[in-house]
């Protein structure tokens, strides 16, 4: 008995903390590269990679980050493409724009 209530209880506290929403936003690649690598912090100074990147020269795409209710709104996102190598920092305010684009150039 004792067995299902830890289960019921972490059900129920578990979603208080750390209230996970994802947000999807769009990278267009307007360069000449591919860009392969796209990289979020919140410092400039930790990155955390997206997976599964390879966005072609002049296309675009969907991505989507998880926040959680200890995420900082404000994020910086960079690209690293095939011939240039790292793009310039893009800062992004997830929580004031509903609908984000971010144009590599």
């Amino acid at each position: 008995m004792n067995i299902l209530k830890v289960p019921l209880f972490l059900l129920f506290i578990l979603p208080l903390y750390g209230h996970a929403q994802v947000i999807d936003f769009v990278v267009k690649n307007s360069t000449a590269s591919t860009l392969f690598k796209l990289q979020i912090s919140s410092d400039k100074e930790m990155w955390s990679d997206f997976g599964s990147v390879n966005l072609q020269p002049n296309s675009v795409a969907t991505f989507q980050w998880n926040t959680t209710s200890e995420s900082n709104c404000i994020q910086y996102l960079r690209g690293k493409f095939t011939r240039v190598g790292w793009s310039a920092i893009v800062k992004v305010d997830f929580c004031n724009h509903p609908a984000i684009q971010v144009t590599f150039e």
